[in-house]
């Protein structure tokens, strides 16, 4: 895999911005950003199914996940975007309609993963879809119990809205293995607590 170069971006054009999303080689470095040009950037992103940028994709995961820790060194950290409580604020504020549909969007795939669970084949009359790069990416990176806040908090959807996924038994099937191991992992927690 190649490496990626760390950028900060003085031109924020959408072409250009685009580019650098899914170009699969740059990481876009936008904490030191103007606050109105981290909005205009991650809009572009949250509506670019292609994103490859490893560190705007976390960006985004946490901006709609459920849990967060909101501790200094979340904002201190070089890979967050935001650098205050506040500043999140003004963020998440400045691109709501745009989250909500993200959301949304996330949600849909989400859910078309499990009507699409028993196709292990398509015939020529179904429509299926390659799940876009950016879903991809975050369904892989995050858990069932991430996924399920995401969809706790989403507007009202309709299953006339789902569609089908390639490769959907893949990707659902190692979401269960990650459950799995998440919860073999509590489970010998709390027998070693038991045992002190």
């Amino acid at each position: 895999m190649d490496e990626f170069t760390r950028i900060v971006p003085t031109n924020v054009t959408e072409d250009i911005i685009k580019n650098y999303l899914t170009d699969g080689k740059t990481m876009l470095d936008i904490k030191s950003l103007p606050l109105d040009d981290k909005v205009a950037i991650i809009k572009i992103a949250l509506n670019c199914d292609d994103v490859t940028d490893p560190l705007m994709v976390m960006n985004l995961i946490n901006l709609v996940k459920v849990y967060n820790t909101l501790a200094d060194e979340y904002f201190t950290s070089p890979d967050i975007y935001v650098n205050s409580v506040e500043e999140l604020l003004d963020l998440k504020l400045a691109i709501s309609k745009e989250l909500k549909e993200f959301t949304r969007r996330i949600s849909l795939y989400f859910l078309s993963l499990f009507k699409s669970y028993s196709k292990t084949a398509f015939t020529a009359t179904d429509e299926h879809i390659e799940l876009p790069k950016l879903y991809d990416t975050i369904f892989r990176a995050v858990d069932f119990l991430t996924l399920a806040g995401i969809f706790a908090k989403t507007p009202e959807i309709s299953t006339k809205e789902l569609v089908y996924v390639d490769n959907s038994y893949s990707i659902l099937s190692m979401l269960l293995m990650k459950n799995n191991n998440t919860l073999r992992m509590m489970n010998q927690l709390f027998e070693n607590q038991k045992g002190d």
